[in-house]
């Protein structure tokens, strides 16, 4: 049945949000060390791009994830 397909589907996706927030989390723990920029500036450019990129799927997932709550309060109206 199509509600609990998008249950499902919710349910994935905010696993996968929870995840990509503690990567970003340790990301920005990392980048917090104020001396890894000056001795290693290489791995704050690499982390810096990685957090972008995560920052870009969270947003994807958060998006989707509210299409996911549309569509399940619709199916569950039917």
């Amino acid at each position: 049945n199509l509600a609990y397909e998008r249950e499902l589907e919710i349910e994935k996706l905010e696993k996968q949000m929870e995840k990509i927030k503690k990567s970003l989390a340790d990301i920005d723990t990392t980048l917090s060390d104020l001396e890894l920029y000056s001795k290693e500036p290489e791995k704050v450019e690499i982390l810096s791009i990685e957090r972008a990129k995560l920052s870009d799927e969270l947003d994807e997932c958060e998006i989707t994830w509210i299409e996911k709550q549309d569509e399940l309060e619709k199916a569950m109206k039917e």
